[in-house]
């Protein structure tokens, strides 16, 4: 099985399922794998956190409900998981640009977002030549820090950034004027699963 083919699983999954509550686990589920590794994987494939991609899927079909029937944007509200006719509104607003109430009226246009599709992989994968090779001894100096899954996505560039600015980096950077040397900077980080 290949991730184009749970990609596309997935995409299915997501599909049939707009108009009722979505969590990222069921459809990595639907995917065979991890909820780390998919997030991953759908970012990779489509350029969009899989969140976005069912937040603008479902703000598309809802805009047309608002324009092929006569429900009431309540109800159209409460078909696609908003708790709150101003949640939906105000989600409806950053997608489309306009409130849902407006979106009847004949002349103003909406936004669509289209479903996505992965590419199949049919190709043989590429051929690596490579060598082991042995190296002098070196030393190996960093600093890691422990993050929760949730947590990784804001935490980890902030702690990056501060890193970046701190006066241990500086004094890294400064060991060999920059340069790439036998005294290797890393920086690891740990992800931390629950």
């Amino acid at each position: 099985m290949t991730w184009s083919q749970r990609m596309n699983w997935a995409i299915d999954y997501i599909e049939t399922h707009l108009d009722s509550d979505l969590s990222i686990e069921d459809v990595a589920n639907a995917a065979y794998c991890s909820k780390y590794h998919f997030h991953r994987m759908f970012f990779a494939n489509f350029k969009i956190t899989c969140a976005e991609y069912i937040r603008k899927r479902k703000l598309t079909l809802a805009a047309a409900e608002l324009l092929n029937t006569s429900d009431s944007i309540v109800d159209i509200a409460l078909k696609f998981g908003y708790k709150s006719p101003n949640a939906f509104a105000r989600a409806f607003r950053n997608v489309h640009g306009i409130n849902p109430s407006k979106a009847r009226v004949e002349g103003n246009s909406l936004s669509s977002y289209k479903r996505v599709v992965a590419p199949k992989d049919n190709q043989v994968g590429e051929s690596m030549n490579y060598k082991i090779i042995q190296v002098p001894e070196f030393n190996l100096i960093g600093k890691s820090k422990s993050f929760e899954y949730e947590s990784f996505g804001s935490d980890g560039p902030k702690f990056w950034k501060e890193y970046v600015a701190s006066k241990d980096y500086k004094k890294l950077i400064q060991l060999n004027n920059g340069q790439p040397c036998p005294i290797t900077m890393l920086l690891c980080f740990q992800l931390i699963f629950q």
